[in-house]
């Protein structure tokens, strides 16, 4: 472009929702020498997407200033944007390329609206309603000799980190990084993440996540691999972010800094040089009794009954040390909270606002949003995830045998011990069996691809699933984790699976 001594610069900027996959916009500041007249107008062409390209107007228009003038450049678009992306997918197209999935505007919400037929005039919903909310609580029974005998076991099961420096070509790369939980706001994470380069640096990568994203693939960084995908759960009136590989929770503003087992430089041609001295050691048992809220005498058994050469490590890297202790004993007692909970019906009305949680009109994003069939609660439902698309078409090929059914809002969630995370159950659906005589039968249902619990991704998840089991059968409810693609056993109560179970 000609302009009177003036310097462009354009920037790109990748988007994830507005601009198709792999395109980009541009920027342009023109710096001029003061006085000059560079008012200039052409068309330029701004490769889109993989060589594909479409042509814009740009305006030159100078702004005075005390020392230049700045030439401000506008660019207008010389069609609308829904123009614009299908003129690309015909580009790809007669170019022999597959075009991109269109964009979809994650801005633009759409409205569900409530079948009060079934809100207010279905006495089976009214009677599966007042079955949920009941004034429910927990009871965590601890034995301790197990808990301690458990932990042992996972902790001379455990690699522990040793000081070492990764050296290649004479730097030296730091395992240790920082997370801070910035805040949680719209269902994601704002996390800052600070890591160090080949020569100390601090490398700070700021981003918001959602839950199941994994940060190492997300930011492109193996060094955070052992943090895996993290997921969010309110504690209170904040939220706590889950690392889901660690089961260790960040609470927003928090940060936390770890020291991942096995760090060091990714270089295929690298040098491990363990230094022979050691470090002098803080005191274990109290940090260890802090965080997991486990007493100081038992975290001192569980210690001494580890094996010697395991003790001996904490003296080489005190702090790669904690990381494994702690974590190990987080996710013992975990498991052994689990195994253990038990829950209590007490009298009265549960805390749940039954209209606040069904208003009449819910907003959610377009792209969530599926029809739901004339038995559902509201006109359109919710949809997360393929899985859950494939139960509600499930859903609707039962036809009328199928009285009613909906998606529990996220305010709907059961109270379980902080170390577990509070459960917020998938589906609540009713359906007519017939079986010599008419019966209507309510169901929960957690929709998780598979109707084996010890195959589930996280450990969270699992101990959320055990636990929901226990609770439903408390307050008389049928309970399920099912698999969409196998509707069969989908109606069974709890007695007949357990009957078939023995069998």
């Amino acid at each position: 472009m000609d302009t009177i001594g003036s310097h462009i610069l354009l920037s790109r900027s990748r988007r994830r929702s507005g601009v198709p996959a792999g395109g980009f916009a541009c920027s342009c500041h023109v710096f001029g020498e003061a006085g000059a007249d560079t008012a200039h107008y052409s068309k330029v062409r701004i490769v889109g997407f993989g060589g594909h390209t479409r042509s814009v107007t740009y305006h030159f228009t100078n702004v005075p200033s005390s020392t230049e003038v700045v030439n401000v450049l506008t660019v207008v678009a010389n069609e609308s944007f829904s123009a614009f992306a299908n003129g690309l997918q015909r580009e790809y197209v007669e170019a022999g390329d597959a075009p991109p999935p269109l964009p979809t505007d994650a801005k633009r919400r759409r409205q569900a609206k409530r079948n009060d037929r079934i809100y207010l005039d279905d006495p089976h919903f009214q009677r599966f309603w007042s079955q949920l909310n009941r004034l429910v609580r927990y009871r965590i029974r601890v034995v301790t000799p197990e808990l301690v005998d458990a932990c042992v076991k996972r902790l001379n099961d455990s690699p522990f980190p040793v000081r070492t420096l990764a050296v290649e070509k004479g730097r030296i790369n730091l395992g240790a990084y920082k997370v801070h939980v910035d805040r949680v706001e719209s269902g994601k994470a704002q996390l800052t993440l600070t890591l160090f380069d080949d020569e100390g640096e601090p490398v700070v990568h700021q981003r918001r996540f959602k839950p199941g994203d994994d940060i190492a693939r997300e930011l492109h960084e193996d060094r955070l691999r052992p943090l895996g995908a993290l997921d969010i759960e309110q504690a209170g009136g904040s939220y706590d972010v889950v690392f889901t590989s660690l089961a260790r929770r960040v609470s927003e503003g928090e940060e936390w800094e770890f020291t991942p087992t096995g760090f060091g430089a990714t270089a295929q041609k690298q040098i491990v040089q363990v230094e022979a001295r050691r470090y002098p050691v803080f005191n274990l048992i109290d940090r260890a009794s802090r965080d997991t809220g486990i007493t100081r005498p038992t975290v001192n058994a569980i210690f001494k009954g580890m094996r010697n050469d395991k003790k001996r490590l904490i003296f080489e890297n005190p702090e790669g040390f904690a990381t494994v202790f702690i974590g190990e004993l987080r996710n013992a007692l975990a498991d052994h909270i689990t195994e253990r909970i038990e829950f209590v019906v007490d009298a009265g009305v549960g805390r749940f606002d039954r209209d606040e949680l069904f208003p009449q009109v819910c907003e959610h994003p377009q792209r969530e949003l599926i029809e739901a069939g004339e038995h559902g609660l509201y006109d359109l439902v919710q949809k997360d995830s393929e899985v859950e698309q494939h139960y509600v078409d499930a859903i609707r090929h039962e036809g009328d045998s199928i009285v009613f059914y909906f998606k529990f809002p996220p305010k709907f969630k059961i109270d379980l011990p902080r170390l577990i995370g509070d459960y917020n159950p998938d589906w609540g659906i009713a359906r007519i069996h017939r079986n010599g005589d008419m019966e209507v039968r309510t169901f929960v249902h957690e929709t998780k691809g598979t109707t084996q619990i010890g195959k589930l991704r996280f450990p969270h998840e699992k101990r959320k699933v055990r636990c929901a089991e226990k609770y439903f059968a408390t307050i008389g409810v049928n309970y399920q984790t099912i698999d969409p693609s196998h509707v069969g056993a989908w109606w069974a109560t709890s007695a007949e699976r357990g009957v078939q179970t023995e069998m």
